[in-house]
């Protein structure tokens, strides 16, 4: 969901919200894990193609190495959240 909604939709956007919000709790755990972990793998892919954008002429193996790194460094923000 967008935060950043012009507050003249919010009461529009609430009923939606909380449908999605219902939907989710019926759906069953399996399918959950399931979803997440195909989200996750597409924005790996993202962030792969972000990778070779950025540096075109890297081999693959230059592009992993990278993707590494990034996943490392996000590893590191989130447990300083803690």
């Amino acid at each position: 969901m967008c935060y950043s909604t012009p507050m003249a939709m919010a009461p529009l956007l609430d009923p939606l919200r909380k449908d999605d919000i219902a939907r989710a709790r019926r759906t069953p755990l399996e399918e959950r894990a399931k979803q997440v972990l195909e989200l996750m793998e597409a924005g790996l892919c993202m962030q792969r193609a972000s990778l070779r954008g950025r540096f075109p002429a890297a081999p693959g193996d230059e592009i992993e190495r990278r993707l590494r790194l990034w996943l490392a460094r996000d590893a590191r923000w989130l447990a300083r959240d803690g």
